[in-house]
């Protein structure tokens, strides 16, 4: 008959026996877990901290433009066929793009603005003429 100092030691092996097998099959799983890797220039890293892109998500007036449209089209439902770019304009002391657009150049009311942020591309407000 087993003593009870041999059964717990029999027990304690068999317990080594199972940890071992688990680690072994966990770093089997992760050896065949496929990796990769990307590099970025110097230009890249600069526009990125921690993970985050901290650059002008609007940088330019072409950018502002199409983000527009997009807001026109998507947003407002409104056909582009219809409406023209009339003026893009920055406010630098603000950081604004204003995208304007309008029916008709010289036609009174229609029109409609739109102001989105440089920095990270919010928009905050767009306004209807009448």
């Amino acid at each position: 008959m087993l003593n009870f100092k041999k059964l717990a030691t029999i027990f304690c092996m068999i317990s080594v026996i199972v940890m071992l097998t688990a680690c072994e099959s966990k770093t089997n799983n992760e050896d065949t877990t496929e990796t990769t890797t990307t590099t970025t220039s110097i230009n890249q890293s600069k526009s990125y901290a921690d993970g985050l892109y901290i650059g002008d998500v609007i940088p330019n007036k072409k950018v502002a433009k199409e983000y527009g449209n997009l807001i026109m089209t998507n947003t407002l439902q409104k056909d582009l066929k219809d409406y023209k770019v009339v003026n893009v304009d920055f406010n630098n002391e603000k950081k604004l793009w204003i995208v304007n657009y309008s029916k008709d150049k010289m036609a009174l009311g229609g029109d409609i603005s739109i102001e989105i942020s440089k920095k990270n591309g919010k928009v905050n407000y767009i306004e209807f003429g009448e």
